[in-house]
């Protein structure tokens, strides 16, 4: 009997229904209706299988229900005009094959042999679906899939019609998503569906910057106007440099944490937990990747970090996941960490 963790309970049990369920198939697929009808599965190369269960397996595999079932997934299977043909690593297997790519890229154009590499940010979607659709002489498996892999890059992304899904032409089927693999559900991969974009015209990230950029100069215009005024007035208001700064000393306002702004300025940060003091447990960078990390959204009070050097090894990072739960386990991969807990120093943000 094996003892798994509540954290990973509803992973391990997805994963041991897929491959259950792929089992069943290749049985099914193989010895009663493929190239092995005849054959009996218990003596080719499933001894733990007996005569009496794989009797009353074939019996429910030829009912009229089993067989109309059979009939609708191949039906449905065959307006898939454009397949991936990956290993049973899967996406998952392909992510991490990308990123090693794009780390031996990185090491072999650095010049300096004893500078740190920074781990590379996971491919997107559009890109693993493409990925995942070429042979290995470069050629794409079907025209179809070439059609959509030459249509992503041309769109933007807004909400949950991102790129892959504008150039497929469908949205995301609730239950899950293309290009990420097994057990990730559309809340997963985008996060909840604010509600106050429900009904209403979505407005994309470039529009958005405009408007913004275009109100600040409009109020940095109309401070412009009052102050002149001000001094025409004869505003009494002492502009002196010599004026004392009247600075905090306590000591929440004394470290300088990361603001919004600072984030996209480059900045080594210092890395804190609260146990139940503030503590420094670790060095690292932050990484401005957007509001996703390893498919699931971040909060609005997070930030993604790569620890770079472990301090307290042993403590709990403030935002555990499945694989990392301890600080030293954290080196060297990217975790959210609490915008409050982080601290500037003299490191770098690496935009990619």
């Amino acid at each position: 009997m094996y003892q798994i963790k509540r954290n990973l309970r509803t992973r391990v049990f997805s994963r041991a229904g897929d491959a259950w369920r792929a089992f069943k198939t290749k049985l099914t697929r193989e010895y009663i209706f493929g190239e092995k009808i005849g054959v009996l599965p218990y003596d080719d190369i499933y001894p733990f299988l007996d005569a009496d269960t794989w009797k009353a397996f074939v019996a429910s595999r030829q009912t009229p229900e089993f067989l109309e079932i059979r009939k609708k997934a191949q039906e449905s299977q065959s307006y898939n005009l454009s397949p991936h043909i990956l290993s049973r690593g899967g996406y998952d297997l392909l992510m991490q094959k990308i990123m090693d790519e794009k780390y031996r890229a990185r090491k072999e154009a650095s010049t300096n042999l004893s500078e740190f590499i920074p781990p590379p940010s996971p491919p997107s979607r559009h890109e693993l679906w493409k990925r995942a659709r070429i042979t290995k002489k470069g050629d794409y498996v079907s025209k179809e899939a070439k059609i959509v892999a030459d249509k992503i890059g041309s769109f933007k992304h807004v909400g949950r019609n991102d790129i892959l899904a504008t150039a497929l032409g469908k949205p995301e089927h609730p239950g899950r998503v293309r290009g990420v693999g097994k057990g990730v559900g559309i809340k997963d991969f985008f996060g909840p569906l604010s509600c106050s974009s429900v009904g209403k015209d979505m407005v994309s990230r470039d529009e958005m910057e405009t408007i913004i950029s275009r109100r600040i100069d409009e109020v940095k215009d109309e401070l412009k106007k009052e102050i002149m005024m001000m001094n025409g007035k004869g505003s009494s208001i002492d502009h002196s440099p010599d004026s004392p700064r009247i600075q905090s000393t306590t000591e929440s306002c004394a470290p300088n944490v990361l603001s919004l702004d600072e984030l996209s300025e480059d900045k080594e940060c210092e890395l804190y937990v609260e146990n139940p003091q503030r503590i420094l447990v670790a060095y690292g960078r932050i990484h401005n990747l957007g509001p996703t990390i390893h498919h699931k959204k971040m909060n609005k009070d997070e930030v993604r970090v790569v620890v770079l050097r472990v301090i307290v090894g042993d403590a709990l990072v403030p935002c555990p996941t499945e694989e990392v739960t301890t600080v030293e386990e954290a080196l060297n991969n990217f975790i959210t960490w609490p915008r409050r807990l982080v601290k500037g120093a003299n490191a770098k943000v690496i935009l990619t």
